[in-house]
């Protein structure tokens, strides 16, 4: 009869709490920091291909998440620049550069908001 050996984790690197090292991981991938920096703080002794063959999961969602974030500050820069250029095309409206009988000057004789904005995005593309 074969008794079935008890492993203590050393075989698979994961000790008790292993989902605290991967959530830790995941976190600091998701900081930006690469295997290398990951590898020094995560510690015991671990490197950084044994760090890759056992978390790479968890550094490709970090990875993942970070893009994410970036691609969500990009829009939202995108949608300030925009809200700026309004701000910008309104004060025009409300100053001497617009008449009634020339329409707004610094716009292509626009008459409106909307037909100000047309005109700059015709430049943009």
């Amino acid at each position: 009869m074969s008794r079935k050996r008890k492993t203590n984790g050393r075989r698979t690197v994961l000790k008790p709490g292993a989902s605290h090292i991967h959530r830790r991981v995941k976190e600091m991938a998701a900081a930006g920091l690469v295997e290398d920096q990951i590898v020094l703080r995560v510690g015991g002794g671990i490197d950084k291909n044994r760090l890759r063959r056992t978390f790479i999961d968890s550094i490709k969602q970090g990875r993942a998440e970070k893009q994410e974030a970036q691609a969500e500050a990009e829009a939202a820069e995108l949608s300030k620049q925009e809200r700026e250029q309004l701000e910008r095309i309104e004060l025009t409206f409300a100053s001497d550069w617009y008449t009634e009988e020339h329409g707004n000057l610094l716009y292509g004789g626009a008459r409106t908001m909307e037909e100000a904005l047309a005109w700059v995005q015709q430049f943009k593309s």
